[in-house]
């Protein structure tokens, strides 16, 4: 088995060093330049953005609605329970 890698690994380097290679990085002709090329990467950030703003948003409110709920919770088991009943269905 070692024989055997040995043999695939002088293989590899034995292509490598055969066949060089360039690579040239070159614009094309019609490549738009400026202001162009940067409103896809911004416009992908400001849906990102706002995304996350969106969940951010939705998280809050809701844990201040379980929060207000857990406390009007607390209380009503501690006191009398009927009038504070009314006012978790009225919040809803």
């Amino acid at each position: 088995m070692i024989l055997h890698s040995a043999s695939i690994a002088a293989f590899f380097v034995d292509q490598l060093a055969q066949a060089p290679v360039v690579v040239k990085c070159v614009l094309p002709t019609n490549a738009d330049s400026g202001l162009k090329q940067w409103i896809q990467p911004i416009l992908n950030l400001v849906s990102i953005v706002a995304v996350v703003g969106i969940a951010i948003f939705s998280f809050g409110a809701t844990s201040r609605k379980e929060h207000r709920r857990w406390v009007l919770g607390r209380l009503c088991t501690s006191l009398n329970p009927a009038p504070c009943l009314d006012k978790i269905i009225s919040r809803g």
